[in-house]
């Protein structure tokens, strides 16, 4: 423990109950009124940025929601001070918006903080500590989420004020998230992808066939954490080995499909605390099969990847997935590419004909299976026959993934309010990255953010790692 943390932690132990109490309240709380601040209605409108960073090309951007509130946000950081890189995230909600609106104003923050700090010790450091800055920042952050319910309810100062107190921190701990998180080293063309949830990160790559046709080739860079996953299911059962029912009673039985997300403290606290949540709060009954938590984890699984020229990553929560194929997703791109439509300008909903359509044999891509297995099977007598009509690739990427070359249908589910859209297709955010060659960062993009992330004052970031340090120190206490 370094000098420092034992110095503050020393300084907390001497504090009175009541001043401990206050100090954490006036933490939690602004945390609460940065989630508050969020837009109640979150513009899912497209967002294009034209080289926004050094080896980055263009950003494309675009929400559909299915449920209200809309439990998914998207955010991008772009660092131009010593160091050239750029981050950006998904992040896919279950149960609220509170985890996911948290992660999507602060993640990205807390990790280029983490990052600055290892590059400050190292001009070019290992893959290995890149991937403990991606751990700290995760960790970290669900702690903020988590740890303050307890710290905070238990003080006996919170008496008289407790059920209140509660239902306040409930809105941002009790609802889950995953996080899907990039990191562009533009130094030396590398991007890393941390996944916690089952969003996806998959790159596609240009190549020449022998006979000088273009082709684009498919390199999945996460590994969706579900129930589905061998490797998941074996971690969690070694974890709770004398509860052979886990999957089945806190997964799949209550609609529980990942397997590590942020928040979700009803997978984290204690049964004891939840216990005494639900005698002393407005909380829910411990489940019967809630035994040994915590079950869930926002430790991140990281992967890194050389970047080439012309490469360009989607990132997307599970909703377009649940639509496309990874080399359906992959070959719609390379289309979108090739045909040139990001120097074109048209609406798809003022075209009523005279569209060509594309077959999925037909996309630039190698196909490996049928593509049946889809949400296309929700809706009557839709085909998977695609259009290329779009300016932003995320547009082109959702609208292909709810009806493509059938116009009638895709209007029709755009219009489908929440949360009925919920029955034909589910959340879907969409975050392009597309690399390039160099060229110098153009100061206007910052003025081009929004809805990318919600900016915050110098003033207020200083104030919220503040608040992470002060439940950090209380939490070890």
């Amino acid at each position: 423990m370094s000098r420092l943390v034992r110095s503050a932690r020393d300084r907390w132990g001497r504090l009175s109950r009541t001043s401990r109490f206050l100090i954490g309240t006036s933490s939690i709380g602004y945390l609460f009124y940065l989630w508050n601040k969020r837009d109640k209605q979150p513009s899912t409108k497209p967002v294009s940025l034209r080289k926004p960073a050094k080896g980055i090309f263009r950003v494309d951007s675009v929400g559909l929601g299915a449920s209200m509130p809309f439990e998914q946000a998207s955010s991008v950081w772009i660092e131009t001070g010593k160091h050239e890189w750029f981050l950006s995230g998904v992040y896919a909600g279950y149960w609220g918006e509170g985890s996911a609106t948290i992660l999507g104003s602060q993640l990205l923050k807390s990790l280029n903080a983490s990052l600055i700090t290892l590059y400050s010790r190292s001009k070019q450091p290992d893959n290995r500590r890149v991937y403990q800055s991606f751990i700290t920042a995760f960790t970290g952050l669900d702690d903020t989420l988590i740890k303050p319910v307890k710290i905070l309810l238990k003080d006996d100062s919170a008496e008289g004020m407790r059920k209140n107190l509660a239902a306040i921190l409930f809105g941002i701990s009790y609802p889950g998230s995953g996080a899907l998180a990039t990191f562009f080293d533009s130094a030396v063309q590398r991007f890393h992808v941390a996944l916690v949830g089952d969003s996806r990160a998959v790159l596609g790559r240009r190549r020449k066939t022998d006979d000088g046709k273009i082709m684009y080739d498919v390199h999945v860079l996460s590994e969706d954490q579900t129930v589905n996953n061998p490797q998941e299911v074996a971690r969690l059962l070694a974890a709770h080995p004398n509860e052979p029912e886990l999957l089945d009673r806190l997964f799949r039985d209550c609609g529980r499909k990942i397997t590590r997300a942020f928040g979700d403290g009803m997978m984290k606290w204690s049964r004891d605390f939840q216990i005494w949540l639900r005698q002393n709060t407005l909380s829910d009954e411990p489940s019967p099969f809630c035994l040994t938590p915590p079950y869930l984890s926002a430790e991140p699984e990281v992967t890194t990847t050389d970047i080439h020229p012309g490469d360009f990553v989607i990132l997307a929560s599970r909703g377009l997935w649940n639509s496309l194929t990874n080399e359906e997703v992959v070959g719609l791109v390379g289309l979108w590419l090739d045909g040139d439509r990001h120097n074109k300008n048209v609406d798809i909903l003022d075209k009523t004909g005279g569209h060509r359509t594309f077959e999925r044999d037909s996309l630039p891509v190698i196909l490996t299976d049928n593509g049946s297995e889809s949400h296309y099977r929700r809706w009557p007598a839709a085909k998977k026959v695609f259009v290329n009509m779009e300016e932003n690739a995320a547009v082109h990427l959702v609208k292909n993934a709810i009806g493509g070359a059938d116009l009638d249908l895709v209007k029709a589910l755009m219009k489908t309010h929440v949360p009925r859209a919920a029955q034909f297709h589910d959340d879907i955010y969409v975050c392009l990255d597309a690399a390039y060659k160099y060229t110098p960062m153009n100061s206007e993009y910052w003025h081009n953010l929004w809805p990318f992330f919600s900016s915050t004052t110098g003033t207020e970031l200083q104030l919220i790692r503040q608040a992470i340090i002060s439940f950090q120190i209380a939490g070890s206490g």
